[in-house]
C-alpha cells in the first residue's frame, strides 16, 4: 500500500482546492440526505481512477452517476449492516447493548474497505453481494483490510488534537467573532475531514488494484 502517494496525489490535481471546496461545500448539507449521498458517489470516484491508475481527483459533473454510486454504497452497507444484525443477534441477547454495539460497529469498520473497493472495481452491486467470493477476498487480504480499517482510530484522536491545539494558534491574530469561529472550524475540522476521506477512499482504490492484479480474470468497471 503506497500510504505517502494516497495523500500526495490530492495535491497533484491543478484544481485540488476548487474540488476539494466544492465536496466541502456540499457535505455542509448533509442534513438532506441527498448531498451525502452524491458525496459519497464522488468518494467511490476517487477509489474509482486508482483502480484505473489516473492521476488526479474526479470532476464533479455526471451528478447522475455520482447519486447511483452513492445509492449502491448506501444499499450495500445496509445490506451488510442486516446481515451482521442476524449473525450478532446471540450477543445482542447475552452481552451488555454496549458491548453488542461496539462489536458491531467493529464489524463494520473492518468490511467497509472492501465493499467499497469490490464495488468500485466491479461496478456492480451483485458483484459485491457474493458472499463466498467476498469473504474469501478478504481472508487472502486480511492484513491489508485490517491496517485501513483501524487507520480511522488514529485520524479521530489526531483531528481532536488538531481541533484543540489549532484555534489557539491563530487566537493571538484573530478577535472571537462569530466569523472567526466558523473560519477556525472550516480550517481545524472540516477541511482536514475532508481530505481524509480522500485519503481513505484512495488506499480502498490500491485495495481493488491489487485484488484485480492477483485476480487478472477479473474485469474492472469501465467508468464514464
Amino acid at each position: 500500500m503506497k500510504y505517502k502517494q494516497a495523500f500526495t496525489f490530492i495535491f497533484e490535481d491543478d484544481k485540488w482546492l476548487s474540488k476539494v471546496l466544492i465536496g466541502i461545500l456540499i457535505s455542509l448539507l448533509y442534513y438532506f440526505i441527498l448531498p451525502v449521498i452524491v458525496v459519497a458517489g464522488y468518494l467511490v470516484e476517487v477509489a474509482e481512477k486508482v483502480i484505473r491508475k489516473e492521476k488526479g481527483l474526479p470532476d464533479w459533473n455526471n451528478w447522475g452517476q455520482k447519486i447511483r454510486k452513492g445509492l449502491s454504497v448506501l444499499v450495500l452497507v445496509l445490506a451488510f449492516g442486516l446481515l451482521l444484525m442476524l449473525i450478532f443477534i446471540p450477543i445482542f441477547v447475552f452481552a451488555s447493548m454496549l458491548i453488542a454495539i461496539a462489536t458491531y460497529l467493529i464489524t463494520i469498520m473492518l468490511l467497509a474497505p472492501l465493499i467499497i473497493a469490490q464495488y468500485a472495481r466491479t461496478g456492480r452491486i451483485r458483484e459485491v453481494l457474493r458472499l463466498k467470493k467476498f469473504f474469501t477476498v478478504y481472508r487472502k487480504n486480511f492484513s491489508m483490510f485490517l491496517i485501513i480499517a483501524l487507520l480511522p482510530v488514529i485520524f479521530v484522536p489526531a483531528n481532536s488534537l488538531l481541533n484543540s491545539w489549532g484555534p489557539g494558534l491563530l487566537t493571538p491574530y484573530m478577535s472571537a467573532s462569530f466569523v472567526n469561529i466558523v473560519l477556525e472550524t472550516f480550517l481545524y475540522a472540516i477541511f482536514p475531514g475532508f481530505i481524509v476521506q480522500i485519503y481513505m477512499h484512495n488506499l480502498f482504490g490500491q485495495l481493488g488494484l491489487a485484488i484485480d492484479e492477483a485476480a487478472p480474470e477479473q474485469i474492472v468497471a469501465e467508468k464514464a
